[in-house]
């Protein structure tokens, strides 16, 4: 590759990234005024200068340097470069590569902890489920006792409706409200829950829709709100309270009827009573021991780009890749040709091949120093050794390196001098 070739791909390179860097600025400033979009436009423009003559001086005086000091030096200059280069441009890259799509994973971890809230909500408002079974076991166990004194007087001896059938017929009564009360929180639950679902569809919707920015974010905030709500009104049911209240004095207040006379009639019943709330206080221990956790309420901020980056970078991995490579393939191709810089001096080839043209301008070049030569004003007298009656001779007045360059239109003859030789010129002549 060329010098020419190697400066127009610096170019473009500079130029994309320098495009990619005002997009990048943009995306945090949609609603920039004109003023904010031309210095955006400026330091993109200076973005691209910047990154155009740092490779371009790179890749002329890098790849040139023959000490090993000085190449260490140069190096370690094009490092600390790279660095400046990734904080000034490689991250507006990204931004501007990504930037959109770092937004909806922004909105969509917002859905995900909105799915989390509704379902953590729903479980700690039903966690009273486990207690119905027990609650439907007391009530049809106060039934059956019930039924039994009525119909064959298991307590009193007495058949019929009486006293105590009343008394107990009291305490199913206020069993059946607690299941009257768990059943209304389950319907309640049920139709929350139904609404927690449309909310978060609706959260759904408004992330994934189209629209603007603020639009979308607008419909976002609702939809969390709903979902706050329902939260709120899940938590508020607070069923395993109300079980543990009410089973825990099933039988407070209740007065052994004045028909019951005989000591044994007393003793059972107050061990029915007795029973029934031993088995209503198992419930009410169980409710007590049921936690019920509050629901932090969910929060929808809107997403910042720049920080939506660092956090997601994990998803975004390919194009991190891509705004670094953007900025560093010019690295890639300066290692590249100083290796065949130096491949070129092992093996004493020379570092920069001449095409024909660059052959035949360099001719051209020594006819034009021929003519100057030989064009020195005739009639002066020639050299005393010369052997060569149409030349001319530059000799050294240093005499310690008397050697001679001598120009011969006819063989084009030169001779090497020292690279610290001052010529004298001494007059000759043409024949």
């Amino acid at each position: 590759m060329n010098t020419q070739t190697t400066n127009l791909s610096l170019f473009l390179l500079a130029f994309i990234s320098a495009v990619l860097n005002f997009a990048g600025f943009d995306q945090i400033a949609l609603n920039a005024d004109w003023w904010k979009k031309s210095l955006f436009a400026l330091t993109a423009i200076g973005v691209w200068i910047s990154l155009y003559l740092f490779w371009t001086y790179a890749f002329s005086v890098v790849p040139e340097l023959k000490r090993r000091g000085k190449q260490l030096s140069g190096w370690l200059v094009i490092l600390v470069g790279c660095g400046f280069i990734l904080a000034l441009s490689a991250y507006w890259n990204m931004i501007a590569l990504v930037g959109g799509e770092v937004q909806k994973l922004a909105l969509r971890d917002i859905g995900i902890r909105a799915q989390t809230t509704i379902s953590q909500a729903i479980d700690e408002s039903s966690g009273y489920l486990v207690l119905v079974p027990q609650i439907s076991a007391l009530s049809g166990h106060t039934e059956d006792i019930t039924l039994s004194e009525e119909q064959s007087g298991a307590i009193t001896g007495t058949k019929g409706p009486g006293s105590v059938s009343k008394t107990l017929r009291q305490l199913k009564s206020k069993i059946d409200a607690v299941s009257k009360a768990v059943t209304s929180a389950s319907s309640n639950i049920a139709a929350l829950k139904t609404k927690g679902q449309n909310c978060l569809a609706d959260l759904r919707t408004s992330i994934n829709g189209g629209g603007t920015d603020d639009t979308r974010g607008d419909a976002v905030a609702a939809s969390v709100d709903c979902i706050n709500e329902t939260v709120a009104n899940l938590g508020n049911q607070n069923v395993t309270s109300l079980i543990a209240q009410n089973m825990s004095g099933l039988t407070t207040g209740v007065v052994l009827p004045v028909s019951i006379t005989t000591a044994n009639q007393k003793e059972a019943v107050q061990n029915i009573l007795s029973g029934l709330q031993k088995q209503a206080d198992n419930i009410a221990i169980a409710a007590s021991n049921i936690a019920v956790s509050p629901v932090t309420p969910l929060t929808a901020e809107r997403p910042n780009v720049m920080s939506a980056v660092l956090i997601y970078w994990r998803s975004i991995i390919p194009a991190l890749a891509t705004a670094a490579a953007i900025d560093l393939l010019p690295l890639l191709l300066l290692i590249l040709r100083t290796l065949l810089y130096r491949d070129a001096e092992e093996r004493g080839d020379p570092r920069h091949p001449w095409t024909m043209g660059e052959l035949l301008d360099a001719f051209a070049q020594m006819q034009r120093l021929s003519g100057s030569v030989l064009g020195i004003q005739s009639g002066l007298n020639p050299v005393e050794g010369n052997n060569h009656p149409e030349s001319v001779q530059i000799v050294s007045d240093q005499p310690e390196s008397p050697q001679r360059l001598t120009f011969q239109p006819d063989n084009e003859e030169w001779w090497d001098l020292p690279e610290d030789y001052e010529p004298e010129l001494q007059e000759g002549s043409r024949s």
